[in-house]
C-alpha cells in the first residue's frame, strides 16, 4: 500500500487561556484520534475540554462559522486549504508528519489478502466514495473479484445520489453478490440551479452550502 503523508496535522486555535473552556471539533475520520488527545490533555491538565462531533470537515467548519462555540479544530493542512474555509483561525499549531498506513497486531504477518483472515479480519467494508478507485458497485465487485469476499461494501446514499445512482438498483446489484457489509444513513440535497451552471462534480467549500451543487444533509430532510 502506497504511504500517504499526512503534512502538518493541525491544531487551530482561536483564542483561549489555559484556564479557559475549550471545545474541540474535527472530521469524521480523525473522531477516534481526537478522542485519544482529549483524553490525554484532560488527564495531563485537567482543562475542561469538550467536544463535538457530527460529520465531515466541512460540515463542522461551517457550524464554526455559524458559531457553534467550538475554538478547537483538528485537521490536516491538505484539506483545510481545498476547503478554502471563510472561518478565520488565530493560530495555526503543527501536531506532526506521520505516514498514513495499515497497521496490524504485532506478530501478524500480511503480505497478501489471505493473510488478513490470521488476525481475524473477515470483512472489509469499502465506502463507495467519488475520486477513489472504488465508487460505485462495479469498482467494488472488480475489487471483490480480484481479492476475495473479505472486500465488500459500505453503502453511503449520500455519495451515490449526486453520482446519479438508484440506491435500490444499488443494493439489489450489490446484495444478489451478498457484497453489502454495512451502511450509512446519509442524505444528499441538491441546488438545481447551481448544478445546471456547474454539474454535480463540485469540489467548492462546505461551509458555502449556497454556492455548491450538493450538499449532504439528514436523511428525509
Amino acid at each position: 500500500m502506497p504511504k500517504r503523508t499526512l503534512t502538518a496535522l493541525s491544531l487551530i486555535a482561536f483564542s483561549f487561556g489555559a484556564s479557559a473552556a475549550v471545545t474541540v471539533t474535527t472530521g469524521a475520520g480523525y473522531v477516534p484520534m481526537v478522542e485519544k488527545l482529549v483524553e490525554v490533555c484532560k488527564n495531563e491538565t485537567a482543562a475542561p475540554i469538550e467536544k463535538s462531533f457530527g460529520g465531515n470537515i466541512g460540515q463542522m467548519l461551517a457550524q464554526v462559522k455559524s458559531g457553534s462555540g467550538v475554538n478547537v479544530v483538528v485537521t490536516d493542512r491538505t484539506t483545510l486549504l481545498k476547503l478554502k474555509t471563510p472561518v478565520k483561525f488565530s493560530t495555526l499549531q503543527t501536531l506532526g508528519t506521520l505516514p498514513l498506513m495499515l497497521v496490524w497486531r504485532k506478530g501478524v504477518t500480511i503480505t497478501n489478502p489471505e493473510d488478513l483472515a490470521k488476525d481475524g479480519v473477515k470483512r472489509i467494508a469499502l465506502e463507495m466514495h467519488p475520486g477513489f478507485c472504488v465508487y460505485n458497485p462495479a469498482t467494488c465487485l472488480r475489487l471483490r473479484d480480484a481479492v476475495g469476499e473479505v472486500i465488500g461494501a459500505n453503502i453511503d446514499p449520500s455519495h451515490l445520489f449526486w453520482q446519479g445512482m438508484d440506491i435500490l438498483e444499488v443494493i439489489r446489484e450489490l446484495g444478489e453478490k451478498k457484497a453489502i457489509y454495512y451502511f450509512h444513513a446519509k442524505d444528499t440535497q441538491f441546488n438545481e440551479y447551481n448544478v445546471r451552471k456547474n454539474g454535480v462534480l463540485d469540489t467548492g467549500s462546505f461551509a458555502d452550502v449556497g454556492k455548491r451543487s450538493w450538499y449532504f444533509c439528514t436523511v428525509g430532510y
